[in-house]
């Protein structure tokens, strides 16, 4: 079943119960983009020692 015609299907029933419509699918989509661009970027931090790098790197048996 598609996105769109599961919405069409998800209306329908609220209408039926009276419950209030669901947002369109893809309607908070530009929000979330912008709300992900300015979020603030946490600083990647650089592994300490050798033993540690050689774990990340997958060289240690």
């Amino acid at each position: 079943m598609s996105i769109t015609a599961q919405f069409a299907l998800d209306s329908y029933r609220a209408a039926q119960h009276g419950e209030p419509q669901l947002p369109a699918p893809g309607s908070y989509d530009r929000g979330l983009l912008e709300e992900l661009r300015d979020a603030p970027r946490v600083p990647v931090r650089k592994p300490h020692g050798r033993l540690l790098t050689r774990l990340l790197r997958g060289r240690v048996a």
